[in-house]
This record gives C-alpha cells, sequence and structure tokens, in this order.
C-alpha cells in the first residue's frame, strides 16, 4: 500500500477490510483519487455496495469512463460473495441516466463467474435488455446457480412469450441453476407454458422454482388504453404496453391445469406458483387475516 494515502483514504481501507465486504476486482482504480475502491494484498476490489454505486455514478457521463468502469467490471468477482443484485426499480432514481443502450453493455459485462442475479424492474429497456440478459447466461456464464427476475416486463404483443420462451430453452442448456424465481413478469404464462414445462424437465440441477404471476392486476387494467393492433394495454407506469386478452395477461397468469404442468414437469422439492390463477390467492397472509376478522368480528 503506498505510504502517502490520505487519511480518509486510509479509513475507507480499514472499514471495508474489517467489514469483509470485498467482491468485484477492479484493477485501474486509484484509491486516492477514487473513493469507490480500495487495495488489499495487492489487488483492488470494491465493496459489496459499490460495484452498483460505481455503474449508477457513471452510466450517466463520458464513454471512456462508463468503458473504464465495464471493463474493470467483467475482470473478476470475490468467489466469496459472487452476486450481483440489479434492482431498477426501488433504485430507480439512481437508475435515470441509464439508457437502454448502457443496461444492454452492463449486462454483456457481467462477470462470467457470477453464481446469483437478481433483477428487479428494468422493463423500460423491454426486449433489448432481455435478449443481453438471455445472451450473457447462453454464451458467457460459468456459475449461475440463482436467478431472480422480478418485475421485469418485455412488453409488446409478444415480447414476453418469445423472450420466456428463449429464456427456457437457455436455461435447459445450461442445467446450472439451482434456484428460478420468476416474479410478476409476463416471461412466463400460459403462452409459453409447454416450452417451460419441456424446460423444466431438463433442469434437473433445480431445487426451488417460484413463479408468481399478476393475476391481481386485472380488475385494475384501464381498458381505455387498449390498443387494437398489437393487442395490449397500459401497464405500471403507463410506459409498459402488455399483452392483453380476455381480461387477463395471458403472458404472466395461467390456468390451473397450467400450473399443474409446471408442477409436475419440474425437479425441484421447493415450488410456489402464486398470482396465477385465482385473485385471492394473491393476497397477503396479513390481508387475508384482515377479511376474516373483519367477517367474524363482533
Amino acid at each position: 500500500m503506498s505510504s502517502n494515502l490520505s487519511s480518509d483514504a486510509e479509513e475507507r481501507k480499514r472499514r471495508a477490510t474489517n467489514e469483509d465486504v470485498r467482491e468485484f476486482d477492479v484493477l485501474n482504480h486509484d484509491f486516492n483519487n477514487d473513493d469507490r475502491s480500495y487495495e488489499y494484498e495487492g489487488e483492488k476490489y470494491v465493496n459489496m455496495k459499490e460495484p452498483i454505486a460505481v455503474l449508477q455514478s457513471a452510466c450517466g457521463g463520458g464513454d471512456d469512463e462508463w468503458q473504464r468502469i465495464l471493463t474493470d467490471m467483467s475482470k473478476g468477482i470475490n468467489k466469496e460473495k459472487n452476486k450481483m443484485e440489479l434492482h431498477f426499480y426501488s433504485d430507480s432514481s439512481a437508475w435515470n441516466d441509464l439508457s437502454a443502450e448502457r443496461a444492454v453493455e452492463m449486462i454483456n459485462h457481467l462477470p462470467p463467474s457470477i453464481g446469483k442475479l437478481d433483477i428487479f424492474g428494468g422493463s423500460k429497456y423491454e426486449s433489448p435488455f432481455m435478449d443481453a440478459v438471455i445472451d450473457w447466461i447462453e454464451k458467457k456464464s460459468t456459475n449461475l446457480k440463482s436467478l431472480q427476475i422480478d418485475h421485469v416486463f418485455v412488453c409488446g404483443r409478444n415480447g414476453g412469450r418469445d423472450a420466456g420462451i428463449e429464456l427456457a430453452k437457455t436455461l435447459a442448456a445450461k442445467n446450472t441453476i439451482e434456484s428460478l424465481c420468476l416474479y410478476s413478469t409476463d416471461l412466463i404464462g400460459s403462452r409459453n407454458v409447454d416450452e417451460w414445462s419441456k424446460a423444466l424437465k431438463k433442469m434437473s440441477s433445480l431445487k426451488k422454482l417460484g413463479c408468481w404471476g399478476i393475476r391481481y392486476f386485472t380488475k385494475k387494467v384501464d381498458e381505455s388504453t387498449f390498443d387494437e393492433m398489437n393487442s395490449t394495454v397500459q401497464f405500471g407506469d403507463g410506459r409498459q404496453r402488455i399483452y392483453w386478452n380476455d381480461k387477463t395477461f395471458p403472458d404472466a397468469t395461467m390456468t390451473r391445469k397450467d400450473v399443474m404442468k409446471l408442477k409436475r414437469a419440474t425437479h425441484a422439492t421447493y415450488v410456489d406458483i402464486d398470482c396465477m390463477v385465482k385473485v385471492w390467492w394473491c393476497c397477503s397472509l396479513f390481508d387475508r387475516c384482515s377479511e376474516v376478522f373483519q367477517k367474524y368480528k363482533y
């Protein structure tokens, strides 16, 4: 470690080392001038939460800095904490400057050794973003054990259906996934349940399967936004348009028969499929208890 580190830099290194939150290898940052990294045993690391902060701070900046950050990130990850959590929804304001093009570039540069990938939100990036995720899984990932996609909508008449089919085929071919959670997304529904069933039969490593639909949103749809040309309605914040047919979202809901297909097909010992068929299935335990209390109270 250089002897001329500032006291602030020394403190950041001490705090990060003591908290044992090392994650990404970053080879080109100077610790004195960059509070996003610190030196440890001859290599430079980023705090476990800092890769996201680094990306967020750089996503609206110049191309050279952005490309340097992506290159650094792609070079490696600490094996003890080999995960990436992209929360576009809860951290939406921090990602305001992330363009669709840069979102795709970010996915393309994810380290191959990531074992856990969580994506929450990101619907505004639509099909190119999900295509990049599928492509990274297929061609670059070497250690992916857990995948969670939450509140991500590809959108369009066939976008979610087709992307879901490609994702199913890719995961079946890789057969490394032990935990798969698809929550509130148009990647799995009645129009591609057969392809998902076939894929699940091949995913012999799968131990956990979570699948939550958006049946509870059907009564909140403003059908005046229905577009007859592509059979979609506005959804979410209004920027997304999802396939709508027979008063439901076929790409994010399914029948009881479809649910049984998935359950029979999967090797997973833990299966949680909810909010697909009955609206009341989607109620929280609190809501259910409240309803019972209201019914039987004096």
